[in-house]
């Protein structure tokens, strides 16, 4: 029974490693913060591996090393909730770094044991009575902070309307590990240690770590707050942006994109597009939604479609991959091209492809 356990942990561990290096190495740069979290999952949950695998005998050197990561997940879930919400917020500043003084406590704490030999780690094994009050206030240290973190990001995602529902059902998630981290305790202190508490705890971080994940690589731009641009002349009644004004700003933005295009970027913002045409983003914002009857994300879409339909119908590029296209004029990921592409075009890409090309088409996507 324990080594199915152990072989299902091994693997979870090991898949969210990898996960966490995807998340760092592919666009938007937000999400790397999600890489963190699940990287600092993983970590923690190989190093209870190696405890239960009872290796901490063998390899001393091991003892200690996951002990300070639990401060860490509250902080690196609810800057990566606030980023989200609000992208200004993305610098790292000295009032962010006051979120992570409890770990660099703890872990200053423990650095003279994690340099000690292996004989004196052994013994402090043997003898945990003569720290057991370090034990105690950051174990339940690290319980209050990681219910006050979920809580924080609960509200968080409570206050806005606009929030996703994935970021909600992360919220939630983060939620109920607070709780079950919580419940280990009072049970382990209130009690007596079962391993099969381990387990429970590890099993909330794993549905964590492949939810986050799978959301976070292959569907990004659900947790992206739903962007609600209305075009009631009430929003903009005191912009002062005359209409032929507007008319010619339009022009000049639809020369802009085709000239430089701008769109190719995947991260591009919508401030980046008004700093370069030499207006406010509200402005901007007004143009798309008066003359172009677009809100900015649709707007820069088309153009990305747009390219994809030239490559797409290219008979020189028949063996081009789609996600290959895709990646190329500006998306994430294949889902929101898919997605993209069908909403403006009524098909699939590789249909288009098909339509467009015949025989010529591969199945390549």
């Amino acid at each position: 029974m324990i080594s199915y356990w152990l072989l299902f942990f091994v693997i979870a561990a090991g898949q969210g490693i990898f996960l966490a290096i995807l998340l760092f190495l592919r666009p938007p740069q937000i999400n790397r913060w999600l890489g963190v979290l699940i990287a600092l999952f993983s970590l923690t949950i190989a190093h209870y591996v190696t405890f239960w695998a009872n290796l901490f005998g063998t390899y001393p050197h091991l003892m200690g090393l996951s002990a300070t990561l639990p401060w860490l997940f509250g902080p690196t879930l609810y800057l990566y909730v606030k980023q989200i919400q609000n992208p200004q917020t993305l610098k790292f500043t000295k009032h962010t770094a006051l979120h992570f003084l409890p770990f660099t406590l703890d872990f200053a704490f423990y650095l003279p044991f994690f340099f000690s030999t292996a004989s004196y780690k052994i013994m402090r094994a043997q003898q945990p009575h003569q720290y057991e009050w370090h034990t105690f206030f950051s174990s339940w240290g690290q319980v209050i902070a990681l219910l006050i973190y979920a809580i924080l990001i609960y509200r968080l995602v409570s206050a806005k309307k606009q929030t996703s529902q994935s970021l909600r059902t992360i919220s939630l998630l983060f939620l109920g590990f607070a709780l079950s981290f919580a419940s280990y305790y009072i049970m382990t202190y209130g009690f007596q240690y079962v391993k099969i508490y381990d387990y429970y705890i590890s099993v909330l971080m794993v549905i964590t770590i492949y939810w986050v994940g799978y959301i976070g690589f292959m569907k990004p731009e659900t947790l992206q707050p739903a962007v609600s641009e209305p075009t009631a002349p009430s929003k903009y009644r005191n912009s002062g942006l005359e209409k032929h004004h507007a008319e010619h700003l339009l022009t000049k933005l639809q020369t802009l994109m085709q000239q430089e295009q701008l769109y190719l970027n995947p991260e591009l913002k919508m401030k980046v597009v008004a700093d370069k045409m030499g207006i406010s983003s509200h402005h901007l914002s007004q143009i798309l939604n008066e003359q172009a009857g677009q809100n900015y994300a649709d707007f820069i879409n088309s153009y990305r479609i747009s390219a994809a339909r030239q490559r797409l119908s290219n008979p020189n590029a028949a063996n081009e991959k789609i996600i290959t296209i895709a990646y190329d004029v500006g998306f994430n990921t294949k889902a929101s091209f898919n997605a993209h592409f069908k909403k403006q075009t009524g098909m699939s890409p590789s249909a288009y492809k098909k339509q467009c090309l015949g025989n010529q088409v591969s199945d390549m996507s």
